[in-house]
This record gives structure tokens, sequence and C-alpha cells, in this order.
């Protein structure tokens, strides 16, 4: 891995600390600009949440929580040479006892989490929300996860390009959306079941 390729984390304990990114175009991190507005936003939620961080990728969102005072992050990703390089990240930000991680295929099961987290934060590659109806499409991914691993009322956000819509049956009340030119941040809440 290139020394230096990264980003580095907005706000917190953290702030400015470097989050190592996989050359080429296997991660794609959310733009500094978009994480820290999206910080801004859950602000005082992240108080001792316990956060899943989805397609963790490099694991600046779930490194961005835990700076701005989530107790707990699941960072959940399948690509063996991407959890590489996120081990790299939690050992070198130095948030090993915080964090834990769930080599699981997003596309085909949940991740075991017990007790069940307070805020998913969900950065799956776009490619796949041309997966409209499949296992593959992330609205339905994470409606599965939300049911299986989130509390009710827990916050819920999803990264998406800007002209996706969400279905309006997953378990999840979609209250906003935010722009950032062809990126759109849509945040809701797990409906009680």
């Amino acid at each position: 891995m290139a020394r230096g390729t990264g980003t580095r984390i907005t706000g917190g304990s953290l702030r400015g600390e470097l989050v190592r990114v996989l050359p080429g175009r296997a991660v794609r991190p959310m733009r500094s600009r978009v994480r820290e507005a999206l910080f801004a936003i859950l602000g005082h939620e992240l108080e001792g949440a316990r956060v899943l961080d989805l397609f963790a990728g490099s694991g600046a969102l779930g490194a961005e929580a835990i700076s701005r005072g989530a107790t707990r992050v699941i960072f959940v990703e399948r690509d063996p040479r991407v959890l590489r390089v996120l081990e790299e990240n939690r050992r070198s930000l130095g948030i090993l006892p915080q964090t834990e991680v769930a080599a699981v295929d997003l596309h085909r099961t949940s991740p075991s989490v017990a007790p069940r987290c307070t805020l998913a934060i969900c950065d799956p590659p776009f490619p796949t929300f041309r997966e409209s109806g499949s296992e593959k499409d992330p609205w339905r991914v994470l409606e599965r996860v939300a049911r299986d691993c989130l509390e009710p009322g827990a916050r819920v956000v999803m990264e998406h390009p800007r002209r996706t819509e969400a279905p309006l049956d997953t378990g999840i009340a979609w209250e906003e959306s935010r722009r950032y030119g062809e990126t759109e941040l849509r945040l809701g809440r797990v409906l009680e079941r």
C-alpha cells in the first residue's frame, strides 16, 4: 500500500489523523466535506453510540464515529485486501479496544451483533444501486441489517447517488436528505417492529 494515500479524520479526539486507503478504485471513501457534514448532523447522537459501519472499506466513517464519542464500532467488510488495510488503520489509530471487524458479505447475510446497535452508516459501492430488487440492492441490504442488528428507533444513514430514491417499504422512516454535488445522504430511523 502506498504510504500517505488516504483521508483524514475531520473532528473529535482523532482529528487530523490519517486513515489509509487501498490504492485504486476498490475503495471510495466518503469525501471529507460530506463526512464532516454528516457528523455535524449526527452531533450528540454519537455520544455512547454503538455503530455499524457497513461496507466499511478503510474504516474512515467508523473511526470518525469513535473520534466523536461512539463507544463501539463494528466494521463490516468482505474484501480480504481491504480488510488488511482496515486492520492497519485500527492499529495505527489506536482504536482496537473500541472496535471489531465482521468479515461478512452483506449481500448474503447480516453480521452477528449483541447488543443491538444504535446507529448504522451505510456507504455501499455506487454501482450496486443499479441492482434494484436483487440481494445486492443497498436499500434491501440496509433493511435486513436494520431488522437483524439495530434497536427500534436507531438512526440509519445511507450515502447514495443523487438520483436514487429510497423505497418506502423498508421498515425505516426516512426523515431527511442532504445533497452534496452528485452524492446524497439520506437519514432515517428504524421503525418499531
